[in-house]
């Protein structure tokens, strides 16, 4: 089991238990369950790369996984637009927007016979997560900008470093899933 492998295990772990332990808290706010719903779409996605790993003669697996990764975005974006409480309109309409897409990709992974395609629908699907992901780092920087000199500012910011920051190192860790070659992180 190499470093990617283990790391994604180890994503899979610590997503699913901070959502339950999210999940778990006795008040129920509209943040909280977009946190648990984006905690779990990255789990369900995790876990399925892991065993796409584990066993790379079911190429179903790895279907699967490529299509658990679209709803990513969405539930990101969801969590992000509830975590700010702002209410910005555009993005409300790509969120909206998002399902949908979101819907239409999973399908086309899921019926494109995996072994008969040359990976474009992976690719699409890759350039779909990776610029929407990017729409919900655009909402923390126009927080931040908004707020840039109070305390509030500050605390946006370390979100919006480590917002960027995993979503580069995913991203090019998952490169090679697309058929793109790139050593392993860490």
């Amino acid at each position: 089991m190499d470093l990617r492998v283990q790391t994604t295990l180890i994503a899979a772990i610590v997503t699913l238990t901070t959502a339950i332990a999210v999940l778990l808290r006795s008040r129920r706010l509209s943040v909280h369950t977009a946190f648990v719903t984006f905690g779990f779409s990255l789990f369900i996605w995790q876990l399925l790369e892991f065993l796409a790993v584990i066993f790379p003669t079911t190429p179903l697996i790895h279907q699967v996984a490529v299509a658990a990764a679209t709803p990513i975005p969405s539930t990101a974006l969801a969590f992000f637009l509830a975590f700010l409480g702002s209410e910005i309109p555009w993005a409300r309409r790509v969120l909206r927007a998002t399902w949908p897409a979101s819907l239409a990709l999973a399908t086309l992974n899921l019926i494109v016979p995996f072994e008969a395609r040359p990976g474009w629908p992976q690719l699409l699907t890759f350039v779909y997560v990776v610029s929407l992901l990017g729409v919900s780092v655009s909402l923390l920087y126009r927080q931040f900008k908004t707020h840039a000199e109070e305390r509030e500012g500050r605390r946006l910011f370390y979100l919006l470093v480590g917002t960027v920051v995993a979503i580069c190192f995913g991203a090019l860790d998952s490169l090679p899933r697309i058929g793109i070659p790139f050593p392993a992180l860490g």
